[in-house]
């Protein structure tokens, strides 16, 4: 019985692991992922706690790093970036403080002004009234 927990758990390891090595992930990314292999909710709780205690799995360093990573590919805004911080399953406090870190209010308004300079140039050709009205719904999107 040993025997099998033990090839259970080293099975869910090499799972999460071989997700790691693609890209970081948050605890609660690797936990659907391993339930969705079919990994028991003993084997994943062991898993990922043995993972964490390494540091392998750290919520916080995830947080900072997806922001970096979604400022250089898609810009958006602290709402935006939270919300999808939630979705992936990061604690409110961790994706604040990722937040506080990499996204200040100053540079979040330096930013929407050149992403909204660049999204200009594309509605130049439209009259003003409808080019100011997609703008403004488009950056309240991001």
């Amino acid at each position: 019985m040993a025997h099998t927990e033990d090839a259970a758990r080293q099975r869910g390891r090499a799972i999460a692991l071989r997700l790691l090595e693609k890209r970081l992930r948050s605890r609660a990314e690797l936990e659907t992922a391993l339930r969705r292999r079919g990994v028991s909710a003993e084997d994943v709780i062991a898993v990922l706690g043995g993972l964490r205690r390494i540091g392998w799995i750290d919520d916080a360093r995830f947080a900072r790093a997806w922001i970096r990573d979604r400022l250089a590919l898609r810009p958006s805004g602290h709402r935006r970036l939270r919300a999808e911080l939630l979705a992936r399953g990061v604690s409110s406090e961790n994706a604040e403080d990722a937040l506080a870190a990499l996204l200040p209010g100053d540079k979040e308004q330096s930013l929407a002004l050149e992403e909204a300079r660049g999204r200009l140039r594309r509605l130049v050709a439209l009259p003003p009234v409808v080019a100011r009205r997609r703008l403004v719904a488009w950056l309240r999107r991001r």
